[in-house]
This record gives structure tokens, C-alpha cells and sequence, in this order.
């Protein structure tokens, strides 16, 4: 696993950690919870034996090798116009559509974090056999898409921060984007990052000769706002995994209020 660094400039008037999961910023006071708090802390509540890890992998026609719905008509007739969720309890496929007959897709399953360090991904055939004997009983036209893939599978072990993340004030310092709210893969965590580095900007422009009461304004409608969002994510990625999956996500989208 790479773990991103954030340099530090000791002439600087504030360090600011952005969008990086590991941002060793966390260590800099004791103010700033460190990274080892990723360590155990998974989108999924972890069991004794178990925490979620989702592989990406594509079937990718950008390169005009493959024409997923010339050769891979089955699987492209199983995505679709737009997307597809396949959900059991534990493990699923994930797959949409992108331009030029590209089938992207994602493939979660609730393993021991041992599991996916154990898999030799530069053997890129033998990858996917052995993630695809983990869905041995499934129709082709889904497995085609992990074993069919023009690309190599990407492991992706998801952690997260606590929901409840937040630090005490430390002068000079603050956090966003990942940094701030590791949160599942919702789509959220980036929107909360653009909206983050609006929000500090503009707290730093209405407090230009008061670095830490601009800090403080910034921090202050952050936290609520991560717990929020943080909640929601994780709520959804357990729904993914469930033991009633897909029913646990069929509930979800056809009781879903749009208004809320």
C-alpha cells in the first residue's frame, strides 16, 4: 500500500493536509489525530476476520483493443445502458458504462485484510482467476467482467476515518478533503473537498490579519458537516455488503426520498 506524504514548510504562515488519506500532517501536533488511527477503522465495522476491500479493474476499449459490446456482448448487455449492481451478502459487482464501449468495474468483498496482500497482482491472469473463484456460481456475463478485463486488477483496501473525527484547535495548522473525513466511496468525500477549500478561502479572506480566528471559522462548520456526510457514506457501503443484499439496497433506492 503507498502511503502519500504532505511537506511541511517551516516558514509557512499555515500547513494545510488536503486530500490524502495518510497525511502524516495528523502526527504534527498532538492536537491532530494521527494516521494510525486509519489503521483498524474500516468502512465496513471489522469482525475478528473480516473488513471490506474493493478491486477495480475495467474492461477498456480506450486503447481500441477491445470493443466491449463486439466482445464482450454479454457482459455489455448485463450493464447496460448505464449501470449495474450485483449484491449477494458479503461480495459484490459493481460495473458502469463510460464513452467508446469502456465497461468500468468494481468487485467488493468482505475478506481479512490478509486475504488481498496474499494475491500476486503482477501475475495479472492468475489475479483474476483467483478473485473470480470467489464467484464460481455466478452467471458468465458478470464474471467476464473481472476475467475478461483488459486491465490489471488495482486493489483498493477502504479505510476510513471515525465518524465523529475532529481535533482541537492547533495554531497553524488545519486539515481537508480526505485528510479532514476519510469517509467510504460515496462520491461525497470530493464534493466535501471542493467544498472544504471554498469554505476555508473564504474564512481566510474575512479574517485576512487573523490566521486562527480564520482557522476556527473554517473548522467550526466542518466537523458537523464530515459527521453528516461520513454517516450517510458509511450507511450506503454497508447497505453494498449487507447480509439481505440486494434487498438491503432495493429497500434503499425505491424508499428513498429525493426531497431529502
Amino acid at each position: 500500500m503507498v502511503r502519500r506524504a504532505v511537506a511541511v514548510v517551516a516558514s509557512a504562515a499555515v500547513v494545510l493536509a488536503t486530500g490524502v488519506a495518510w497525511a502524516t500532517l495528523r502526527d504534527l501536533t498532538q492536537g491532530i489525530t494521527t494516521s494510525s488511527a486509519l489503521s483498524g477503522t474500516h468502512a465496513v465495522a471489522p469482525s475478528e476476520d473480516g473488513s471490506v476491500n474493493v478491486l477495480l479493474m475495467g474492461l477498456d476499449s480506450r486503447k481500441d483493443l477491445f470493443d466491449a459490446d463486439n466482445r464482450h456482448p454479454e457482459a455489455a448487455e448485463a450493464v447496460g445502458a448505464g449501470a449495474l449492481l450485483a449484491l449477494t451478502p458479503g461480495k459484490g459487482i459493481q460495473a458502469h458504462r463510460e464513452a467508446n464501449g469502456v465497461l468500468h468495474t468494481y468487485v467488493a468483498v468482505t475478506k481479512p485484510e490478509e486475504w488481498i496482500s496474499n494475491i500476486d497482482f503482477t501475475d495479472v491472469a492468475g489475479a483474476k482467476v483467483q478473485l473470480a473463484d470467489e464467484f464460481q456460481d455466478w452467471a458468465p456475463e458478470l464474471t467476464a467482467l473481472i476475467t475478461a478485463a483488459d486491465t490489471a486488477l488495482v486493489p483498493r483496501p477502504i479505510y476510513t476515518l471515525p465518524i465523529w473525527h475532529r481535533w482541537q484547535r492547533t495554531p497553524g495548522v488545519t486539515l481537508l478533503g480526505d485528510a479532514a473525513h476519510l469517509m467510504p466511496p460515496s462520491g461525497e468525500g470530493a464534493n466535501l473537498a471542493m467544498f472544504d477549500g471554498s469554505e476555508l478561502a473564504q474564512a481566510i479572506a474575512s479574517h485576512p490579519d487573523d490566521i486562527e480566528s480564520a482557522l476556527a471559522a473554517y473548522e467550526q462548520p466542518l466537523f458537523p458537516r464530515s459527521v453528516d456526510a461520513a454517516a450517510e457514506s458509511t450507511r450506503i457501503f454497508k447497505l453494498l455488503v449487507a447480509e439481505n443484499a440486494p434487498q438491503s439496497m432495493l429497500d434503499f433506492l425505491t424508499n428513498h426520498d429525493p426531497t431529502q
